[in-house]
């Protein structure tokens, strides 16, 4: 009888091991799936959504926050309005860590303009705690959401007046004078076609010759622009139909990026010359009527 007792507890023994072993796999596999989705919502190039993000064709920096009901609150409305309170804060923390990340141009993040001025600090901070609340949520346990959102025209327009600039901006000085052919045509702004292209977006990107000529940067834009001097947008078909470039835009193809600044476009040469040996074309330049489908 022992015997029969032992092996019968055995058995059970090795069923319940197979059992525990079937779900792991399951688990493991189920973990496998989704790796890509999750891979995919992290956004491996920048902050996650949930820590917060940057919506370069609208302009604006939004940022999540989630509060947790407080363990010592006197009443329901009580702990309700901690609780909020505490997403909105997690939520403006966040939406500052997004916005000191943020790219300038190719060389420096809003954050290095931060550190050397404390009126910089003070002025980025002001805009972060003017951003507008977009979107409340409460939860079944009694948490709460909050999304917050930033328009980027506030903080490239300060930092357009804060940096130095060049106090003359004048046309680069193309090694070939020769005006191409072409028929004259009055264009309402300039479309550069980056598709294909793994560009990194930016406050001021710049665009170059393959010599490294400066063909547009921000030099070449009027310091009381608040708009921003370049547009993103996904398509070129879209990009057509941008404010910035509405109607007539002057489209030109990027040969590349910038070697080891992948912010600024390199254009051909020719095209660098249609862009400046028509006056007109310089005046759309000048406010910053510049977009870039990517």
């Amino acid at each position: 009888m022992n015997r029969v007792g032992c092996g019968s507890s055995f058995k059970t023994q090795i069923t319940e091991l197979k059992r525990v072993f079937l779900i792991f796999c399951g688990i493991f596999v189920s973990i496998m799936i989704m790796a890509p989705v999750f891979g995919s919502q992290l956004d491996m190039d920048g902050p996650s959504l949930e820590m917060g993000s940057i919506d370069w064709e609208k302009r604006v920096v939004r940022a999540k926050g989630i509060g947790v009901p407080p363990n010592k609150a006197v009443n329901p409305t009580q702990s309700r309005v901690m609780t909020q309170r505490a997403a909105r804060i997690v939520a403006y923390q966040r939406l500052l860590e997004v916005t000191e990340n943020i790219q300038v141009d190719s060389q420096t993040v809003v954050k290095n303009y931060i550190l050397e001025s404390d009126v910089v600090r003070t002025r980025v901070s002001g805009m972060v705690r003017g951003a507008q609340v977009v979107e409340e949520r409460a939860f079944p346990d009694g948490s709460y959401e909050v999304t917050l959102e930033m328009n980027l025209k506030n903080l490239d327009g300060y930092l357009n007046t804060q940096i130095p600039s060049n106090p003359n901006p004048k046309s680069p000085e193309f090694s070939i004078r020769k005006k191409p052919e072409h028929h004259q045509v009055d264009y309402t702004g300039l479309l550069i076609n980056a598709q294909g292209l793994q560009i990194s977006e930016c406050l001021f990107p710049k665009i170059k010759m393959s010599d490294g000529q400066v063909v547009y940067s921000r030099d070449n834009v009027q310091a009381d622009l608040d708009s921003g001097i370049a547009g993103y947008v996904r398509g070129v078909t879209e990009a057509t139909s941008h404010d910035k470039v509405r109607d007539n835009p002057l489209i030109v193809k990027a040969l590349g990026v910038d070697k080891g600044n992948p912010t600024d476009l390199v254009i051909h040469e020719a095209d660098a010359q249609l862009i400046h040996l028509e006056p007109k074309n310089l005046e759309f330049l000048r406010e910053g009527k510049v977009v870039i489908a990517y």
